[in-house]
């Protein structure tokens, strides 16, 4: 396994933060030890994210712009062999400083097969399941992989939560093998997220991969999917963000049928008509369909792409619903039993094509200034915070993707002196993002936030849990041996 995974404590939290991580770190260890009777071998990490812009687009291959943030899930592994015919394979349980609920899990090697959508022992099944598939690595009966997992994350919130255990997992389990077997596996970048998305797949949430993109590379970056995944850094300087959470749980396994399973098909029909009408080969995205179409070189003639493919969306799709006689069996691949419900094909095409534009335009802005070595001007905030606001516009009245209490979320942001502030993350509940002006604090928004929203939900919301938190960049997954806590 590349050396690249393998970090120190030191080299994953701010200098200011290293003693407190180290505490937290031999107390959780104390916990493993505890619960195991044997000393944990190193720690798998992965961190969670929110997305400044870019909603739903990543399963049409286009650009997003996400920021890995200071919370994320941890799970202590360590192995015995054991004779045992009685022992479990796999052994997880949940450490008492957890902000997420997580089950103790336990199964052997022959019942990976079985996953069950929206269970919660499905991802670790497909992880390890995964894991051993790509490495072609037969599991030995005899090896008893021992975990206790933390995190700091909230739970259904839309930080990304799932992709983050899941990287954290297949992080944790390659190295497991690579160190039980004799495959040394490849394990990259691009490999770990290729495992992460196949294995969320499995327990059937077909994701596009901005949350594992972003989990394994961390910090803030412009993501691209097309042709393959490109990750670029992006800074942001000027301004303040915030995210905020709503109240109401966001729960994407538990609703992907409805919910997000959906909005993949409706979009995967879009590119499959218009690659017809167009006289295209068969496209299975959007971005392809642009692609095959006009052949863009740049932003400049990637947006004029999107706003004519925009006028050919109006054209085919919006004429009132397409003719998708075929939809049943394509609805059938993401799981989804309702098949009578007409596809809101052109609503949901005319978000990604528009949300993919202010994305390229959001980046623009912020490339100029980093180009520049500068912070973000007032008048570039405020271009940023109109592209927000028009985000989550769509977001609510085309994808559909929004809920009441986002909205009024985002309304008391605004009031409160947000330039821009929009659903992140998946949506249905969840977490809000703000752009906040220079000459507004933290502290100061964050009063009025409770002022006005949090004091007038109480009722939503558990005694500790997080409500509103700024939010740094925080390095991408990695494994920390525990043979030192440097």
């Amino acid at each position: 396994m590349s050396d690249a995974f393998v970090k120190t404590l030191a080299e994953t939290v701010a200098p200011e933060l290293l003693n407190e991580a180290r505490t937290r770190l031999r107390t959780f260890t104390k916990e493993f030890e505890d619960k195991y009777g044997s000393k944990p071998l190193y720690l798998a990490r992965a961190p969670g994210r929110f997305n400044l812009i870019g909603e739903h687009v990543d399963y049409s291959e286009f650009p997003v712009l996400p920021q890995a943030i200071d919370k994320e899930i941890q799970i202590l592994f360590g192995y015995v062999n054991s004779d045992s015919p009685n022992q479990a394979n796999v052994t997880v349980q949940a450490s008492s400083s957890s902000t997420y609920p997580f089950q103790s899990v336990e199964f052997r090697w022959d019942d990976l097969p079985n996953l069950q959508s929206g269970k919660h022992e499905s991802y670790f099944k497909a992880a390890v399941r995964t894991v051993a598939q790509d490495m072609k690595s037969e599991l030995k009966e005899g090896l008893k992989v021992r975990l206790l997992i933390t995190s700091t994350l909230p739970p259904n919130a839309g930080l990304s939560s799932s992709a983050a255990l899941l990287v954290a997992l297949i992080l944790g389990f390659t190295y497991t093998l690579s160190h039980t077997t004799s495959i040394t596996p490849s394990a990259t970048e691009q490999s770990i997220v290729a495992s992460a998305i196949k294995s969320e797949h499995a327990v059937g949430v077909h994701t596009g991969g901005m949350d594992q993109t972003i989990s394994v590379y961390g910090q803030s970056c412009v993501i691209e999917f097309f042709p393959e995944i490109h990750v670029s850094p992006m800074t942001f300087r000027g301004g303040s963000l915030v995210v905020a959470h709503c109240g109401v749980v966001a729960d994407k396994k538990l609703t992907a049928e409805v919910n997000y399973n959906r909005r993949v098909a409706e979009v995967q029909a879009a590119s499959t008509i218009l690659s017809q009408e167009l006289s295209l080969p068969p496209c299975k995205t959007l971005r392809q369909v642009v692609e095959h179409a006009y052949k863009p070189n740049d932003i400049p003639s990637q947006i004029r792409a999107l706003e004519s493919l925009m006028k050919s969306a109006d054209e085919y799709l919006g004429a009132g619903e397409p003719d998708v006689s075929w939809a049943p069996g394509a609805l059938a691949t993401y799981g989804i039993k309702d098949i009578q419900s007409p596809l809101k094909v052109h609503q949901r095409t005319s978000h990604v094509l528009s949300e993919s534009v202010r994305v390229l335009s959001f980046r623009s802005i912020l490339q100029e200034a980093q180009d520049e070595g500068r912070s973000l001007t007032m008048d570039e905030l405020k271009k940023l915070g109109t592209l927000m606001n028009e985000s989550h516009k769509s977001c609510k009245e085309l994808f559909e993707c929004s809920c009441d209490a986002l909205d009024e979320l985002v309304e008391v942001s605004r009031k409160n002196g947000a330039l821009g502030s929009r659903l992140t993350g998946a949506g249905w509940g969840g977490f809000t993002v703000s752009l906040l002006p220079p000459n507004l604090s933290i502290t100061e928004f964050e009063k009025s936030m409770k002022r006005d929203y949090y004091d007038q939900h109480e009722d939503r919301f558990k005694p500790d849990a997080i409500k509103t938190m700024p939010v740094a960049p925080n390095s991408g997954a990695s494994i920390i041996l525990m043979d030192g806590l440097s």
